[in-house]
């Protein structure tokens, strides 16, 4: 057996021709299988429209409703709708002498399409849409009760009080489920398929849809939509037409050919046809018989079991160094991920432990300010590791954004270098700038700024005497594009220095270099800088001479220049002064906590008059009811009921407040990009500060 795999292994024509034989059986017997899969699923699922409008009278009838609300109307592999609804308001129109005029669309553009006069008629109603829908509703088409699906056994109703419920958005149940005092724990999607899909990737706990409709979407999702049923006896569906309520005689006439409908057994028929075959329940056997793709999968997996054996001889030795170099990667990122728990247990036991003792109260007025201060800088710790690890994220994921701007890099490179001032206090270790002739140069100033600090922070911290020189040249390109340059940036330090042995695992992640048998920092800062660089075109490189230093490069060959002052951002804070030019200011936040610390800020800070609401609705309510208006709104982005971008949509529509400053608090950065005349006015960053409210306020 041995030297036939011998063999083999050495045979490369005998294991790609065998590859391809299997690769051909697979194709053929999965394209076989499909096939015959899905003729039966369809003959079971998706019954043809056998009724056809007539169109050839002389009133029309308009009629809407939802595009995806299987099996009642919806689209399926053609521009032709389907469904129960679909036919039935066919008959209705053929019964009536009317022509048929059909638009479906999404829920929400139905409804208002009716409420606006834009149709006469509209299909998928529920007579718990009462409490939402202003029209007049007919009698029932279809009646089933409401159903929770959900991926536990479903035992007591009480169950609901403690999870998140999906439904649907115009759900019609919100009067009784605000009746149980459920509504609060809701959370609203625009489609069925949306709350399935919400409860298996568990945003939330469970969803509640009429059984038929809840059956069919699960379907969509195969194996991964199996969910456990429990009925809600309290809330009956009553499926309903809604006919516009400006048309009575149209409202008259539609019950009563309904009722000629139901007394003919075409109701009944149509209902077996679409709701009641396509949701019926099949045995194993069944489920088998309608699903011999099951047999060929299985076929196939065991020929694939075959062909991988042969080709995992025949590639041996390159999986073994695979998988030494995968053992080797999970050890890298064992040690980071003990690392990064450490460095954020480090400061947490410092955020804890003072948190107690200031709670139990400290008498002495100097433990008092240490104790806070120690709170601070924490805090602040763990702030710029969530930072890195969020760069890291973001570099990996290629969702980095770089923002260009005209910048004056010496000035803000000299800024960066002397920021370490008090860092080299001792008198041991001097910051030199070294700076050739810059002009303004398009750059991100923030990426620019995050790379220096990293650099020049590594270089303070190990470097007990000499010197850090930040050299920063400029260099024209002649035979290039017009208009660039290459720009280099050098740290260099008089420092301990780097192994040859570390140089070559420096900047990849998930490594530290250790120096003096200590740790500082968590690995990920040069390997941020490496990929920062290589975004913006460019290279860190490094040379480095252990126990006398090193100089870390970056060099960006394509920089736009110009030897024109142009319009900067203006980054200089304007004079304090005693006032705030807000004095009345409205708290957006559905997390009271969040609302209470920033209203106690705006109180230090000088604001006359403060208010909070927890959601858009409220704030919307606060305007409408406040007779001297507010100067500035701070609101949350995610909130229930309203969210913050829905709010400020509602006031910029608004004549009375579209000019009121509206900024939104949040922890996103990328969202400054929107802002705009009809977007926010501005964004603060999470967490918010004292300082960063002063900056808003004066």
């Amino acid at each position: 057996m041995s030297k036939f795999i011998n063999n083999l292994r050495q045979s490369g024509a005998l294991t790609f021709w065998l590859g391809v034989l299997v690769l051909v059986l697979v194709i053929a017997t999965t394209t076989l299988g499909l096939f015959l899969h899905f003729a039966k699923t369809r003959k079971l699922l998706d019954p043809e429209v056998t009724l056809q409008p007539k169109n050839s009278f002389q009133r029309t009838l308009r009629v809407t409703g939802d595009m995806d609300y299987k099996p009642f109307s919806y689209f399926q592999d053609s521009p032709q709708p389907r469904g129960y609804d679909i036919e039935l308001v066919t008959e209705l129109a053929n019964r009536m002498e009317y022509n048929l005029e059909l638009r479906l669309m999404n829920w929400n553009e139905a409804v208002q399409s009716i409420q606006e006069n834009k149709a006469d008629l509209i299909l998928g109603c529920d007579w718990q849409d009462t409490a939402v829908m202003d029209c007049n509703f007919t009698i029932p088409t279809f009646e089933e009760k409401f159903v929770v699906f959900q991926k536990k056994p479903f035992r007591t109703f009480s169950d609901l009080y403690s999870k998140r419920i999906a439904v649907i958005e115009g759900c019609g149940l919100q009067d009784t489920l605000k009746k149980y005092q459920l509504w609060k724990n809701c959370v609203e999607y625009a489609t069925v398929t949306d709350c399935v899909r919400a409860v298996l990737e568990r945003e939330c706990d469970c969803f509640l849809a009429h059984r038929t409709i809840g059956e069919i979407s699960l379907r969509k999702f195969g194996d991964k939509g199996r969910l456990f049923r429990g009925r809600m006896d309290f809330a009956s569906g009553q499926m309903c037409f809604g006919v516009t309520k400006n048309n009575q005689e149209l409202f008259a006439k539609v019950n009563e050919t309904l009722l000629a409908i139901r007394a003919d057994g075409t109701l009944d028929a149509l209902e077996h046809k679409w709701l009641l075959r396509i949701s019926e329940d099949i045995s194993a056997i069944d489920y088998l018989r309608e699903h011999p793709v099951i047999l060929f999968v299985t076929i196939n997996v065991t020929t694939l079991v075959i062909l991988v054996i042969l080709v995992m001889c025949y590639y041996l030795n390159r999986i073994r160094k695979e998988k030494n170099r995968a053992i080797a990667a999970e050890k890298a990122k064992d040690l980071f991920f003990s690392t990064v728990s450490h460095d954020i247990r480090t400061p947490l036991n410092a955020i804890i432990g003072f948190s107690e003792l200031l709670k139990n109260g400290i008498d002495n007025q100097e433990e008092r300010r240490m104790a806070l201060n120690a709170i601070t800088t924490s805090g602040n710790t763990l702030l710029e590791l969530v930072n890195d690890i969020l760069n890291l994220a973001k570099l990996e994921t290629n969702k980095m954004v770089f923002h260009l701007e005209w910048t004056d890099i010496a000035k803000l490179a000299s800024g960066v270098l002397h920021s370490f001032d008090i860092a080299v206090t001792s008198g041991k270790t001097r910051l030199v700038e070294d700076f050739g002739p810059i002009p303004y140069l398009l750059v991100d100033p923030h990426r620019i700024r995050q790379i220096l600090f990293n650099l020049i922070g590594n270089a303070v911290k190990f470097t007990e005497q000499g010197e850090v020189r930040l050299k920063m040249q400029f260099e024209k390109n002649e035979n290039r594009e017009e208009g660039t340059g290459k720009l280099t940036l050098a740290v260099a330090d008089t420092g301990y220095g780097i192994t040859p042995e570390n140089q070559r695992i420096l900047m990849q992640p998930f490594v530290q270099v250790q120096h003096h048998d200590s740790q500082k920092g968590t690995g990920l800062g040069l390997f941020i800088c490496r990929q920062l660089a290589m975004r913006m075109g460019g290279e860190l490189t490094l040379v480095s001479e252990f126990g006398k230093g090193s100089t870390f490069t970056v060099t960006l060959p394509e920089v736009r220049f110009t030897t024109k002052q142009p319009e900067l951002v203006e980054n200089d804070k304007p004079l304090p002064n005693n006032t705030p030019k807000f004095q009345r200011v409205m708290v957006v936040d559905d997390v009271p906590v969040n609302c209470h610390i920033i209203l106690a800020m705006l109180k230090r800070l000088g604001v006359s008059s403060v208010s909070s609401a927890e959601n858009g609705a409220e704030a919307l309510k606060l305007l409408q009811n406040s007779p001297d208006g507010f100067d500035v709104i701070l609101t949350d982005l995610r909130m229930p009921v309203m969210d913050g971008e829905t709010l400020l949509q509602e006031i910029r529509r608004s004549e009375r407040w579209n000019a009121l400053p509206v900024y939104a608090v949040t922890a996103d950065a990328e969202l400054q990009k929107s802002c705009g005349p009809d977007g926010f006015t501005g964004v603060l960053l999470k967490p918010i500060t004292l300082d960063k409210l002063h900056e808003l306020l004066f």
